[in-house]
């Protein structure tokens, strides 16, 4: 379907899979859900950091949500510095937190909350810890480049266990021996190793 009837205009040469769009208008509609979008409204100057003020003072207990930050973290820019909003918020509350991480207790910082009073530090494994309890990791099946499923990891290590060789392995799963290597080393797939 193409938007207002009208089919793109952009030579052949430009075309993606689809006849209809090419790169520019395609790339248009992921960007703004419009292949005609020419531009994004801007805010009003100012604004984004009065919001970004009002969460740090805030005195409720739901979750703040800025405009705009449907879909993922909004970035601001803070003192010179691009970081996400909730961290914004943390430095104007509570100051930079240096190297530190800004968690969020709700664990919806990836839908944009920025109440202060859901912030607190954490390290680098706090927040891989975070991401996996809040169900957010792309690790195992949900991995883009994930070539077992769960299922089949648990059954190579039992296979591996009663000594079958890693050769044998990969064929039987179609995959390359350094795969197999990977899953019974728990260089991938570590988190899901059984005991044995």
């Amino acid at each position: 379907m193409v938007e207002d009837s009208k089919r793109c205009t952009n030579p052949a040469t430009h075309r993606l899979t689809s006849d209809v769009w090419c790169k520019k208008h395609h790339a248009r509609w992921e960007r703004h859900g419009s292949p005609l979008a020419v531009r994004v409204k801007q805010r009003p100057k100012g604004e984004v950091q009065a919001q970004l003020r009002a969460a740090a003072l805030a005195e409720a207990t739901d979750c703040i949500l800025l405009p705009n930050s449907e879909g993922g973290r909004l970035t601001v820019t803070h003192e010179g510095d691009a970081m996400t909003a909730s961290r914004a918020v943390w430095v104007i509350a509570n100051g930079n937190p240096g190297e530190r991480h800004v968690l969020h207790t709700c664990h919806r910082g990836d839908e944009g909350c920025v109440n202060v009073r859901h912030l607190y530090l954490g390290d680098h494994r706090q927040n891989m810890t975070d991401m996996v309890e809040s169900d957010r990791s792309t690790r195992g099946e949900r991995h883009g480049a994930a070539k077992l499923t769960l299922t089949q990891v648990m059954e190579i290590h039992e296979r591996y266990r009663d000594e079958e060789r890693q050769s044998a392995l990969a064929t039987a799963y179609g995959v390359d021996t350094s795969t197999i290597s990977n899953v019974v080393t728990g260089k991938n797939w570590g988190w899901a190793r059984t005991s044995g």
